[in-house]
């Protein structure tokens, strides 16, 4: 419940044995009573002084004066007006002080709120700008970063471009490469078939060469052979019938292949001295020939085939200088 100051009265309630005091308007009322045990006087006293304080005196209003019933039901001594007065001087003192204080702390609240205030406003400005320098800064590093993705970009340009003339480069030096090596190969295989051209024909050379020495060497011996025969017909001829007996014993002479083999001539020259001592001791030239090794084959075969038995002679040289290595040709 509450009051208007200005539409309300107050005055003391006739209570028996309770000390109350009546507040009322033209609506409503309320009756306020002591509960403690203290002067009773003081309580009235006291709510009809600052009732008149509030709702009069401090608007600058005189009070009215206090109607009858008003003045009879406050009577007061003069001891107790002055502690009314002592309490009320104090209440306003302290209500003084209180206001001062209040007012004192209002302005420090005021004072420190208008520096929060300002302190917000300082710290909204610094976020302020700061938040303008971190656009600007982020602006800035956006920026940054946009030419050096573009710095990037025209560089790996770059770099592909020259990766694909490089690419280029080597493909043709790979082609280059491949074609050298086709012309190495060609020249590679010109070679090894000229050589082996150069090869064919000097073993060739060497196989005519060779077989023109045989042959020259056969016919040398076929004309020796053809000499000696015509020498030992015309010695037949010549010597009668004994010289002529004695070379168609000799022509016809077939004699051993066993006689003119040997293992080692070094070792069985003992035997070949013997034989060759044996067969040609009145032909010095003979047995000279007949004591070398490298002419042995040829005079023992002779000697053992005779002018009819060419071919066995043959046999015989071939046989005797294969076996033993000693084959000139």
């Amino acid at each position: 419940m509450s009051f208007l100051l200005e539409e309300s009265e107050i005055s003391q309630a006739n209570e028996a044995k309770e000390i109350c005091i009546l507040i009322k308007n033209k609506i409503t009322e309320a009756k306020l009573c002591k509960i403690t045990s203290s002067d009773p006087t003081d309580f009235v006293a006291e709510w009809l002084y600052f009732f008149n304080l509030f709702k009069y005196q401090c608007k600058g209003l005189s009070a009215p004066f206090p109607t009858q019933n008003q003045a009879e039901s406050v009577i007061l001594s003069k001891d107790q007006l002055n502690s009314i007065r002592s309490k009320i001087q104090e209440k306003l003192s302290d209500l003084k002080q209180d206001y001062i204080t209040q007012k004192t702390y209002k302005k420090k609240q005021a004072e420190i709120q208008q520096k929060e205030f300002l302190l917000k406003t300082n710290i909204k400005k610094a976020k302020e700008i700061s938040q303008k320098e971190v656009q600007k800064e982020l602006r800035f590093e956006e920026l940054m970063e946009e030419e050096e993705l573009l710095k990037h970009q025209m560089q790996q340009e770059e770099l592909k471009s020259e990766i694909k003339n490089n690419q280029k480069k080597s493909d043709k030096l790979l082609q280059a490469i491949k074609e050298k090596q086709l012309e190495e190969k060609y020249d590679l295989a010109k070679f090894k078939a000229v050589e082996t051209i150069k090869k064919i024909k000097e073993e060739t050379e060497k196989q005519i060469l060779l077989r023109r020495f045989v042959v020259k060497k056969k016919f040398g011996e076929l004309r020796k052979k053809n000499e000696l025969k015509k020498s030992l017909l015309k010695e037949q001829i010549f010597n009668l019938r004994g010289a002529m007996a004695e070379s168609i014993s000799k022509v016809a002479k077939k004699g051993d292949f066993e006689s003119c083999k040997y293992n080692n001539f070094q070792h069985e020259f003992v035997k070949i001295k013997i034989y060759c001592a044996r067969n040609f001791e009145l032909e010095a030239d003979k047995y000279e020939d007949c004591a070398k090794e490298e002419s042995f084959c040829g005079v023992c075969c002779e000697n053992e085939f005779g002018e009819l038995y060419l071919t066995e002679r043959e046999i015989c040289v071939d046989e005797c200088e294969k076996n033993h290595g000693k084959r000139l040709f």
